[in-house]
């Protein structure tokens, strides 16, 4: 049996999309002073949320792949590059602390009409253009260089 949606992610992505927006801006979270307040350790509501979408996520998915209603395959699963997860990181966190909006919560402040959160998200969108024009074989060789050295080191601790 197929699930409802199954459509390859187009319909299904755009209503939890706009479900997802829908209460992050009824969770208030389409102001930028509850992600900077998160990041300086007063308001612990972002990550409450946030890591319990993950677990419902997970444990849904799961639920889903027992009862045979999603197939495993269904799922892809990237592979990992630590060290450039860890960098996009400290970017991608550096912009949330600053600018106080993260992907999410700038596209709910936008379409509240929030000037800022207009301009987080250009900026976002620049960035990624951007970085998607430089990224090639010279930046996938450098961060494959330091996977390798990373998985060294943590294999000889």
């Amino acid at each position: 049996m197929l699930m409802p949606f199954n459509d390859g992610g187009a319909i299904s992505g755009v209503f939890c999309g706009v479900l997802f927006g829908y209460v992050l801006e009824n969770s208030g979270f389409g102001s930028p002073h509850k992600l900077t307040a998160q990041f300086r350790l007063h308001d612990w509501s972002v990550f409450k949320v946030m890591f319990t979408a993950i677990v419902v996520a997970a444990l849904g998915l799961y639920g889903l792949r027992v009862a045979g209603f999603l197939n495993a395959d269904a799922v892809f699963v990237p592979p990992s590059l630590l060290m450039a997860a860890a960098l996009g990181g400290a970017f991608v966190g550096a912009g949330f602390a600053i600018g106080g909006y993260c992907p999410g919560t700038s596209v709910v402040g936008a379409f509240s009409g929030r000037m800022d959160a207009i301009v987080f998200l250009l900026g976002l969108l620049v960035g990624t253009v951007g970085f998607a024009d430089i990224y090639g074989p010279a930046i996938e060789k450098i961060m494959a260089m330091w996977e390798l050295v990373f998985n060294c080191i943590n294999i000889h601790m």
